[in-house]
């Protein structure tokens, strides 16, 4: 009964574990799946420069710098170092926001 008891816990503990990383997207759950609900893992996302984010949106360093200075651009300071998201700079793109700055 108590080796019962102990392992019914574990499991209980392992549950509640996935069901933190799942509230904070590290896990995610694929539901159109043929074969039922599937639970697939999602790396956390990188952080990208202003080199990268300028490569990416196809714009100039300078242009992005301007953007984080007039408060335009989702941005993360780290330390003295701008670091971005790119689905939070492409939320912002899509969002129809950066086409207000050149108006």
């Amino acid at each position: 009964m108590i080796m019962l008891i102990t392992h019914s816990y574990s499991y209980l503990i392992k549950i509640n574990q996935l069901i933190s990383q799942v509230r904070c997207g590290i896990i995610c759950c694929d539901q159109n799946s043929s074969k039922g609900a599937k639970l697939m893992i999602n790396e956390p996302e990188k952080w990208s420069s202003i080199e990268d984010i300028a490569s990416h949106l196809k714009v100039h360093k300078d242009t992005v710098r301007n953007w984080i200075r007039q408060g335009e651009i989702p941005v993360h300071k780290v330390g003295r170092q701008y670091r971005f998201r790119i689905s939070e700079v492409d939320e912002w793109v899509i969002s129809g926001k950066s086409a207000r700055i050149a108006d």
